[in-house]
Formats: structure tokens, sequence, C-alpha cells
């Protein structure tokens, strides 16, 4: 088994040895091109014993859902001198991978009741043994939705897996479980839309990321509608001199504890009424920077407020880990958190002997365009007040696969606000009701495509026929208001689909078919009988 706590000097000093001793990855290159759940999980598993320079795995634009028979979405690289880059969006022809769409909503992962969506672990070593210890490694993450509304595993204070050094009191997540370790290794996380985490015996939800004395960069990352016994937010841990850069992070809409079940009476009572947004933790020489970041409107109880922020800097006292041992590791520092234009609505430092540097911070409604979606709306005080040179840097494109910088500045958090579009609404040139229709009879229905701003769609409609037609407002189903009159007819009918702001119109004709002739007439008045 790894050890529970890998000791910063011990293993700068295995590092050196690491260079010589360590096999270095080769000068190949190798992409995974895959489809479906089963060649996912494949190529993830391949990571651990490839030991090519360069290992891509692409994903086809669609859905992965982790099954018993799949196994575990799980990356674990362990080689030195290796990139391994994960990214979603991609189609072509014939199965193959040659164009990427940048929205993380084209490639979704789903996780089990007792997996996560995904395990990302960059730079772990298999062992104590220098020859084992990885250098120079990273591994990419980009452009994915990561979903699990199942995960009913319960917190356990053993570490599960037992090649790895987890924490003891960091619950697994339902979503993104992640680690890096060592201090010339690199984990990126970008463009990711984390949502729908749901622990109810677990904490943690929608992110568990750890960062053992290597670099971490987390930029362009949405977590929100997620729940669980404990935090149901995000957690990043960065210890023995770990650097962990987060930009343009949004986090809403996790309710934490939604039960209400009473933390004295659980065996989880240490990370029970916590944050429910975002927790940072900073010891024995970690630094956490957040910066450009939003998190707000989160929640504990189902109702009651909750720490939208929560802060640990310092360490755990190896003989009683509920104490503080004042926020000084023996053995290097405490750990430092840095927080520059971050709007929230509370933050709360469980270490109070030592305190975050803060810069430009901001309280209160963020602004967006609606609960749960942090996408800022017009007029929203996040639009142009990032900061243009953050900690981990602002990226080419925002969570949602588009531009990152549009206005003056960067905007706060994990999506650049949208220029308003107009509607799009597009109507066949006719459209016929038979004869005999009654009221109410469905017509045709509008559907106009919009961009969500600043509201959803209306539907009016005109018509030169009064009185003959109506249309629901909400969703732009065009009915008769009375019944097909028997000589039927035409009738031009003009829908407007509007945002509140912008609109668009179209015209189309209705043709009212007439009830069939008299038989007699049919056939003429001097017809035989």
């Amino acid at each position: 088994m790894f050890p529970h706590v890998l000791r910063a000097a011990a293993v700068r000093g295995l590092l050196g040895l690491a260079a010589t001793l360590a096999l270095p990855a080769t000068g190949f290159a190798t992409t995974r091109c895959v489809s479906n759940a089963y060649e996912l999980a494949s190529a993830l598993a391949d990571v651990r014993t490839a030991t090519d320079s360069l290992f891509f795995i692409r994903l086809r634009s669609g859905i992965y859902q982790v099954t018993n028979l799949t196994g575990p979405f799980e990356l674990v690289q362990t080689h030195a001198n290796q990139i391994v880059d994960v990214s979603g969006g991609w189609s072509g022809a014939n199965g193959a991978c040659t164009s990427q769409g940048y929205d993380p909503g084209l490639t979704t992962l789903i996780g089990s009741t007792t997996q996560p969506a995904l395990t990302a672990y960059a730079g772990v070593p298999l062992s104590m043994d220098p020859a084992d210890i990885p250098y120079n490694a990273k591994v990419n993450v980009t452009g994915l939705t990561l979903k699990n509304p199942n995960f009913t595993k319960a917190y356990s204070t053993d570490a599960d897996l037992e090649d790895f050094p987890l924490d003891y009191w960091e619950p697994e997540s339902a979503c993104l479980n992640a680690l890096v370790g060592l201090e010339t290794n690199e984990l990126l996380l970008e463009r990711l839309d984390i949502r729908n985490c749901h622990a109810p015996n677990n904490g943690n939800a929608a992110g568990a990321i750890r960062n053992i004395g290597a670099m971490l960069t987390m930029r362009n990352v949405a977590a929100r509608q997620s729940s669980a016994l404990g935090n149901a937010g995000l957690m990043v841990h960065s210890k023995q001199g770990g650097v962990s850069r987060l930009s343009q992070i949004s986090v809403t809409g996790m309710d934490t504890n939604p039960s209400c079940e009473d933390p004295g009476t659980s065996n989880t009572f240490f990370y029970l009424d916590r944050t429910s947004g975002l927790e940072l933790r900073a010891t024995e020489g970690g630094v956490n920077h957040l910066g450009n970041s939003v998190v707000w409107g989160n929640t504990r109880c189902s109702a009651a407020a909750a720490h939208d922020i929560w802060l640990i800097m310092g360490t755990w006292d190896d003989g009683d880990p509920y104490t503080i041992h004042d926020n000084v590791w023996t053995a290097g520092s405490g750990g430092d958190v840095w927080l520059d234009r971050v709007r929230t609505g509370d933050v709360y430092v469980w270490t109070p002997i030592q305190s975050p540097h803060t810069s430009d911070m901001s309280y209160g409604n963020p602004g967006f365009v609606a609960p749960g979606n942090p996408m800022p709306a017009p007029g929203s005080p996040l639009i142009d007040n990032g900061n243009a040179n953050p900690q981990g840097g602002t990226g080419g494109r925002d969570a949602s696969g588009r531009t990152r910088v549009l206005g003056s500045r960067v905007d706060i958090g994990a999506y650049e606000a949208q220029p308003n579009q107009a509607p799009t609404l597009v109507l066949a040139p006719e459209y016929t009701v038979p004869p005999g229709a009654s009221a109410a009879t469905l017509v045709f229905t509008a559907a106009a495509s919009d961009d969500g701003l600043p509201g959803p769609i209306g539907y009016s409609l005109s018509s030169l026929c009064p009185g003959m037609f109506a249309i629901d407002g909400t969703t732009g189903a065009v009915r008769l208001a009375s019944a097909n009159p028997q000589a039927g007819g035409e009738c031009d009918v003009t829908v407007t689909a509007s945002d509140g702001v912008l609109q668009a119109a179209a015209t189309t004709r209705v043709v009212l078919q007439a009830a069939p002739a008299d038989a007699i007439f049919t056939d003429g008045f001097d017809a035989a009988p």
C-alpha cells in the first residue's frame, strides 16, 4: 500500500534518484478514438501500462455510462516524461475522430452507484521504489460533462484505493475524483460541466481533487445542481508544497445534507455542516489560488444558508485529526489561500490563526440567467470584471466552448456572457386543416431556437382570419379557435417569437379544406337517381 502521508522532503530526495532510475516514456504517440463506454474504459485502463510519450484519448460525441460490465472510467498515469490528453466532442466519418466540437455538452460521462463519472490520477508512483516515481508527467482532461445521479456508496474512513494516498477525512466524489502527485507533474482540468452529482451517503459530490506537491490548473469549470451528505460541491486540497491554480470557476445550486441528518448521531459528523459550494484546503506548505470565480446560491438542509466557500489552512495533528496543530507543519509552513476577483455569498475560515490573502472580493447576487444556471444575465456584475491575467490563465474558451473573452475584460465565472441574439423561427410554407376539424385541433407548432438570453421565448400570433386561430404563448402550439367552416378557405398566419428584447417573425399559409359537396350536386342535377 502507498503510505498515507508522502513527506515532501522524502519526495524531493527520491525525485533526484528518479531522474536516473525511472523508466521514461518512449518517443511514440498513441491516439485512441472511442465511441462507447467499453472502448473508453479500456483506453483509460491502458494508460497505466502505456509508455508512449503522447497518449491521446478522443471521445466521440455521445453518452458514456459506467456499468458493471464496462468497469470504471479510471485513468492512472504512472510514467515519466509522458502527456496523456483526454478530450471530448470528436466526430468524423466511419467512426473516426477528425473534427472537434468544444461544447462539453457534446460528450457526457455518467457514473454508477459505486463509481464516479471519472477518476483521473496524474504522476502517481506505484510504490516508493525510486524506479517507480514518475517525473515530468502531465494529464489533460478537457471538454466533458460529468454526471452521477445515483452514487449511493457510503463514506468510509478507510482508503479504498490501496495504490494511492487518499486522505481519510476526504470523502470520494460522485462525479470527479482527481489527484496529481510529485513536484514535477501537472494536471489540467478545463472546460468541464459537472452537474447532477448526488451522493446521499458521501461528500464532495461534484469533485474531490488532491494535489500532493505538484501543479494543478483548473479553469473554465462549472459545478452545479448537486447534493450530498457532506459538501455537495467541489473540494480542492493542496499539500506538501503543491500549487493549485483555479480560475473562472462557477459553483451554484449545491445542497448539502438535504435530509437534515443530525451530525451528532452520524459517524460522518466531522464533514457535515461545512460548506455547500467550494472547500479549499492548503496544508503542509500547499497553496491554493482562486481567481475570477463565483460561488453563490448554495444551501444546506434544502433551504438554510450554507458557507459558499470554506477555507482550511494548516495541518492535522498526527495524534488527533480533529485538532489543528498551530496551523504549522513542522517541516514547512501551514498553507496559503489567495482569493482574487471572487464573487460569493459567504467565506468561512475554519483556521482563524491564519487568514487568506484577498483582493477585489465582492458579495451578493451575481446576476445569473436563472437559479442553478451560472451564465451571466445582461447587467450582471460578473461581466467584464475579471482579472486579465489570473493564476491559471483565462483559457481560450469558456465552459460552453465559446470564445472566452468577448468584452473589454474576461467575465468572472465559468461562462462568458454572450451578446443577446434574436430568436430564429422557421415555418413551413403551408399547413393544411382537414374538413370538419373541431375547435382546439392542432394546426402546427412554432418552435423557435434561441440563446436563452435574456429569458425564455414567448409567442404571439396575427392572422387575416380573426378568431380562427389561437397560439399558446409558451409552447408555440397553434390551434383552431373555432371549427373549420364547411366552405373552407385560406388564411395567412404570422407568428412572432420574442425573448423579451429581440424578436423574429415568420408567415405561413393555412389551407382550410372544404367539406365534400352533396352527392347529387357532385353528379349534376340531371344525373339519374
